[in-house]
């Protein structure tokens, strides 16, 4: 079973006794870092499909323009 000691000066944070590791133990912080985690990754996504739709666009008005 592990055992944490808590880290002194801040209550989020604890040791592990068998590795020395420190851990996050506020579950709040943890769910919201995971949550901008999310977002960010969401952001990432929409920032590749709307450079893709630009270069599908250009591609679209170059062939459009050489028909012409």
């Amino acid at each position: 079973m592990i055992k944490l000691i808590p880290v002194e000066g801040n209550s989020s944070l604890a040791r592990d006794s068998q590795t020395g590791a420190i851990v996050n133990i506020n579950t709040q912080e943890i769910s919201e870092a995971r949550d901008r985690k999310a977002l960010k990754q969401k952001e990432k996504l929409r920032m590749l499909k709307l450079e893709n739709d630009v270069a599908d666009i250009k591609e679209m008005l170059t062939k459009l323009f050489e028909r012409l």
